[in-house]
């Protein structure tokens, strides 16, 4: 068994995510994203996250204001 060093704590690598009726539309969505890039479920799911971040930080820095006004 490995032993940590006290130095460095273990990082957590599993989550547990609870889909609620109002988001199980969104299944499809991220079946949608692993099918196209060849995914994993959880690859997906982050994926999709940094997909909306950069499309977000793209708008904001955009110079027309109405599509500023979109946020």
């Amino acid at each position: 068994m490995p032993t940590l060093s006290p130095e460095k704590p273990q990082e957590r690598r599993s989550r547990v995510l609870s889909i609620s009726e109002r988001n199980r539309p969104l299944e499809d969505t991220i079946e949608s994203i692993q099918m196209e890039n060849g995914l994993s479920w959880s690859q997906a799911v982050f994926h999709g996250i940094r997909e909306y971040d950069r499309l977000r930080k793209k708008i904001q820095n955009h110079d027309w204001a109405i599509v500023r006004e979109m946020l």
